[in-house]
């Protein structure tokens, strides 16, 4: 025998081995030992991988050009947790294999929902390839929030509930009024449908969204998600295993398992988007996505700004929440059509707005009376109404004049009367409850004006005349006295009651005052006739004032 001959032994002896011995070879081989053929063993193969009809190359390639499949899966999937992204961390996860090697983790495949080689091959048939994971080991989920998901027994959604859930809580930050930053990695998942679909997501504010889901009750009795997404669709572009619902190139719709019986039989739909709820739904979205960028927690492509310093009103980050579960989910509501729209409703209701206002630059505030007072309105926010107390009597309120949210940039006022006053501004939103509110950091200050004015007692001495002044000025501030003694370079005085002034003769003398503040200043003049015998006389004033 030569060589060759020996090898070619070897090698068929080999292949003998692996085809009549024990192992996976038995289904091919229909044989349980080298001499009895059960011919029952590998019929269950042939389901998919007969000579003539390979069915699981259609799934396979209409998989293919689903999200589930896309490898930028894998370029998050050490980002964000592999449980998701990758088919390791999947099977890791669900059924807790534990810690995976994430040296070699590949994308999600057939095998990571279904497990068709798990069974007994003795009574294989078809319907094997319908079992999924988490059929048959729970019926239920628990999502980031603590609500359970829950349709009925015979529901495959627990599949796809796994992953596509908001995971975070919205209640986080904690339910307080001060404000907080930005946690990190905060925010929705971006596939929360189980939440929208199930009507459990969200933060309501304290409002109970009580609403039906005609989708869920549908599908109660029949496949979950699957009762939408899965079917017969046209060729690998959408329907099926890419559980799309629209060829996103033409724009064709999957529709035939809405207009099936129990669903829109009686009046088929032709477009997803021809309800009046689903334009009411865009509506909010685009309003709820427009007081968010206002209060500057969104940024201009609408998502969640990356700011940990800013801290904003903690109802402003349980409502740009809810506005990101909603643009996460998808669906545009037809998930849960009248849940979202409620739910988009509310949260605009709710939305905080900031009260604020600045003094103009060109006022101030030291004033006098008859002055007036600009002040910039610098509110933001979805607000009904404002309304502003200057600290008399004075109360403004104005209206919103439109839905732009625009008002007046200024608001003047006129004090008439001295005084302090506190301005304060109050910003109202669509409902009593969502109020806010800024008092200024400033009192205004206004005054009246200066009036000079004084008496004065003249004192007759052998040796000297001493005269004291009273002063009786009214709104001074500040004060000089002229005595109008020549003879003196020191017959002046800032106080405002200085001591008694010591005249070394008699005779006529021109005493005057200023009085002054912020507003103005004042002078009185006023002659006095001093003697040695009968005293002094003053026969009257000359008032002079400069404002």
């Amino acid at each position: 025998m030569s060589i060759r001959q020996s090898l070619a032994l070897l090698f068929f002896s080999f292949i003998a081995v692996l085809m009549f011995g024990a192992g996976c070879d038995e289904l091919v081989t229909e044989r349980i030992n080298t001499t009895v053929i059960d011919t029952s063993l590998g019929v269950g193969c042939f389901n998919c991988h007969s000579d003539g009809d390979n069915s699981f190359l259609r799934p396979k390639g209409q998989w293919a050009n689903s999200a589930h499949a896309n490898p930028k899966n894998l370029d998050t999937a050490l980002a964000c947790g592999n449980q998701c992204h990758s088919h390791q961390g999947f099977i890791a996860e669900f059924d807790a294999t534990g810690v995976i090697d994430t040296t070699a983790i590949s994308v999600i495949g057939c095998f990571t929902c279904h497990k068709p080689h798990s069974f007994d091959y003795a009574d294989w048939d078809d319907s094997l390839l319908g079992i999924l994971r988490g059929r048959n080991v729970s019926c239920s989920d628990f999502l980031g929030n603590g609500e359970e998901y829950f349709i009925s027994e015979t529901d495959n959604s627990i599949m796809c509930v796994n992953c596509h859930q908001a995971r975070f809580d919205a209640l986080v930050p904690a339910a307080d009024t001060l404000p907080v930053k930005i946690p990190a990695d905060w925010g929705p998942h971006h596939s929360g449908q189980a939440d929208i679909f199930s009507g459990l997501g969200g933060y309501d504010f304290g409002v109970t969204i009580n609403v039906v889901n005609a989708h869920f009750t549908a599908t109660a009795n029949s496949q979950g998600c699957f009762s939408c997404h899965f079917g017969s669709g046209s060729g690998y572009d959408f329907g099926e295993h890419t559980f799309r619902l629209e060829d996103e190139s033409t724009g064709e719709q999957f529709l035939k398992n809405c207009n099936t019986s129990g669903c829109h039989s009686a009046t088929p739909i032709t477009d997803f988007y021809s309800f009046p709820v689903i334009d009411s739904i865009k509506n909010n979205a685009a309003t709820l996505e427009t007081g968010l960028k206002l209060m500057g927690i969104l940024d201009s492509n609408g998502d969640l700004v990356e700011d940990q310093n800013t801290s904003f009103h903690p109802d402003l980050l349980r409502s740009a929440y809810n506005y990101l579960l909603y643009k996460n989910d998808g669906s545009t509501g037809i998930h849960n059509s009248a849940f979202t729209n409620k739910f988009l409703s509310q949260t605009i209701d709710y939305l905080p707005m900031e009260a604020s206002f600045t003094i103009d630059t060109n006022s101030t505030t030291q004033l006098c009376t008859g002055d007036s007072v600009t002040f910039n309105n610098i509110s933001r926010g979805f607000i009904d109404s404002l309304k502003w107390f200057f600290g008399d009597t004075v109360v403004l309120w104005l209206p919103v004049p439109d839905t732009s949210y625009n008002f007046d940039s200024s608001i003047t006022h006129v004090y008439n009367s001295p005084g302090n006053y506190l301005v304060k501004l109050y910003a109202y939103g669509k409902i009593p409850e969502n109020i806010d509110s800024m008092i200024s950091s400033a009192t205004i200050d206004v005054s009246d004006s200066a009036i000079a004015s004084f008496t004065d007692n003249l004192i007759v001495s052998n040796d000297s005349l001493n005269v004291t002044f009273t002063n009786t000025s009214t709104n001074g501030v500040f004060w000089l006295w002229d005595f109008g003694d020549t003879t003196s370079v020191n017959d002046t005085s800032s106080l405002q009651s200085p001591p008694a002034w010591t005249y070394s003769e008699t005779g006529s003398f021109t005493v005057s005052l200023i009085a002054s503040n912020s507003c103005n200043v004042d002078t009185l003049e006023r002659i006095i006739v001093i003697d040695t015998t009968g005293g002094r006389v003053s026969p009257g004033k000359i008032s002079i004032s400069n404002k």
